[in-house]
């Protein structure tokens, strides 16, 4: 498990996709949309605390929710395409995992859409994000579990550096941090890509860099198996699984 580090979102990668992320982020819009049908009714004075907003894909759902919105993000940049798509929102530059800052405030609501699943130690980092809410405050929260991108742990033989937790593993992870689960819920979505070299571009466009380190070569050989295991009519396939979660505090 300790390999999923070596896939977070850092910084100054995710930063330098500020401009194009959204391009190549079918998953994640998908994802957004999925997590916000379970979003409460209008709360306009409940405040509202969004963990990785990058440029805004979720973001835009809580806005028409709730009046009190803090958007906050590791990357300024993304923060700044987040800015451009809702101007009423307040912003800061957070590191989610780490989040000192987050002491500062309690909130009604936390969120965050197509973060967690990057976390290192999950359940100390939900206890730091369960101790940031008020009695009685709830959490939703969306991440990618098992089975994801199973195709392209095939090509990699096992050595993928993208380990995905089971949803099982995520139940334990969200009691062990005292919240209670009120409905989850795990989505299997197969995607269709023109080819291996677009779904590559695609995780590249978003800051997963799969492919860091590997010679050119390896990278050519990788992507002609995966075009060969794994073509449709359309081109190639890629399959991923949402997990939704909608939670409070126990206490």
């Amino acid at each position: 498990m300790s390999r999923t580090s070596s896939l977070r979102r850092e910084s100054p990668a995710f930063a330098r996709k500020a401009g194009s992320y959204d391009m190549h982020a079918n998953v994640q819009v998908d994802a957004a949309a999925l997590l916000a049908e379970w979003l409460p009714r209008e709360l306009p004075d409940a405040s509202c605390l969004e963990l990785g907003a990058g440029t805004g894909l979720f973001s835009q759902y809580l806005a028409h929710r709730f009046q009190q919105l803090e958007c906050t993000d590791i990357s300024p940049e993304m923060l700044e395409h987040c800015r451009e798509r809702l101007p009423q929102a307040s912003y800061r530059a957070l590191d989610a995992w780490e989040a000192p800052g987050l002491h500062e405030a309690r909130y009604d609501f936390l969120t965050s859409c197509s973060l967690l699943q990057w976390a290192t130690s999950p359940p100390s980092v939900l206890q730091n994000w369960a101790d940031r809410l008020k009695p009685k405050g709830r959490m939703l929260l969306g991440f990618f579990v098992a089975p994801s991108l199973p195709e392209l742990d095939q090509v990699l033989n096992g050595a993928s550096p993208v380990q995905w937790r089971s949803p099982e593993v995520w139940q334990d992870a969200l009691r062990t941090a005292g919240l209670h689960v009120e409905r989850i819920e795990c989505n299997t979505h197969r995607y269709e890509y023109p080819s291996a070299l677009h779904f590559w571009k695609s995780l590249h466009g978003t800051g997963c860099n799969v492919t860091r380190g590997t010679a050119t070569g390896t990278l050519r050989r990788h992507l002609r198996e995966y075009q060969r295991a794994f073509s449709t009519e359309n081109g190639v396939r890629a399959t991923w699984t949402f997990c939704r979660a909608d939670l409070r505090l126990n206490k």
